[in-house]
Order: structure tokens, then sequence, then C-alpha cells
């Protein structure tokens, strides 16, 4: 089965259990009497969110030292008023490792599509916890090594699929989020490893962000 597959079948699991787990009766209010108007949300949650990634590449037999990277982005969906919800995002940063002297870096557009459990306040004015778990595909643009330009054909792949699990808190419509990225796949084509060897990455990440509705 391809990678995008893959992706594809996750997401689709995904937005399926969040189909159920979005029903009137889950998207009720405490006691199960429907939220009032004031509480309620309108429309697909919308917001931003944006922060710190700390990075690294493991493969058998090589220490890598992590790197500091950056992403920011948009997110959609994630049913706040209820249990269970869906959340997909579009972001954009980047990422790398050290190895020795060698320092790499790349370039990323990923797009995570992660089921959402959700506790706490119900309405934009409380305060809410969640956590969420998923897949995310990473497109590989722009890598660096050394600050010279490495054609990413040769090195690696251009495409990553990642497990993303994480909680955040929201604050009234500000967002704090923790979350760990584990690769699921080699993305090494030469890079300077054994055949055999796998190249997978890892990143831990501190995000704040903002929801508009």
């Amino acid at each position: 089965m391809s990678i995008v597959r893959t992706f594809a079948v996750t997401a689709l699991v995904i937005l399926t259990l969040a189909a159920l787990g979005t029903s009137p009766a889950l998207a009720q209010g405490v006691g199960g009497a429907p939220m009032s108007s004031d509480e309620r949300h309108e429309g697909i949650g919308i917001g931003v969110k944006g922060g710190w990634l700390f990075s690294d590449l493991t493969a058998e037999g090589i220490e890598f030292d992590q790197r500091s990277g950056w992403q920011v982005g948009a997110f959609f969906g994630g049913n706040r008023p209820g249990l269970v919800g869906v959340m997909a995002e579009v972001n954009y940063g980047k990422k790398g490792a050290k190895l020795g002297d060698l320092d790499y870096d790349v370039n990323f557009v990923s797009v995570p599509v992660v089921l959402r459990v959700n506790g706490g306040s119900k309405s934009l004015s409380g305060v809410s916890g969640y956590g969420i778990v998923g897949p995310q595909l990473d497109w590989l643009i722009s890598p660096e090594r050394d600050g010279v330009g490495v054609d990413i054909d040769d090195d690696t792949e251009g495409f990553e699929l990642s497990l993303v699990a994480g909680a955040g808190v929201e604050i009234t419509r500000f967002i704090v989020e923790l979350r760990y990225i584990h690769g699921l796949r080699s993305i090494s084509k030469t890079f300077d490893l054994p055949e055999s060897a796998e190249l997978k990455s890892k990143a831990f990440a501190i995000l704040f962000g903002i929801r508009f509705n």
C-alpha cells in the first residue's frame, strides 16, 4: 500500500469516528441539556497556531543531535463543544538534525489529520483541555546541508508519514499545546548511510495559538 493511500485510509477512519462522536447527543451541554446559544460554537472551528520544534533524526548506530526549528499554520475543526472531533491542519516550517559538524535542515509543509478528545468547558469564554492523535503527511522541500542546497531526490525522500500525539489547553480563545511527532518510515535515499539503514525523524513541539470562532 502506498504511503499516500495509507494516509488517506487512516484519515478516513478518523473522520468516520469523529462523525460518530459529533452526534447531537455528544454535542449537548452538561447533564444532557442543550447548550444555550451564547455557549454554542457556530460553524467549523478555525484558528492559527505556531511555535518551536525540537527535532532529531534516528538511525541505527548513528548519534544525531537535536536541532531547534519552527512551524506556523492554520487549523480547522476540533469540535470543541462535543466530546470527540476531528482536526486538520496545514503547516509550514523548518526542522532538522546535527551530525558532528554537519547540519541538516529541511523546510516542510505538513498536513496532520487527528482525532481530538475534548474536556472541560464547552464555552468560548471558559477553559478546556484536549488530547490529539493521528497521522501526519509531510512534504520535504528546500533541504540544506552545511548551508549548501542538496537535491532532495538524491538525499532523502520527498515526503514522510508520521504519527502525532499531544495535549493542549484552551483558555477562552488562546491555545497552548505540546505534541510529539514520530516518523513511521525511512526518509533516506543516500544520505551517506548504509543501504539497509533506516533514517527516521522525530520532534517535540511547543505551540501557541488563537481560535477565531
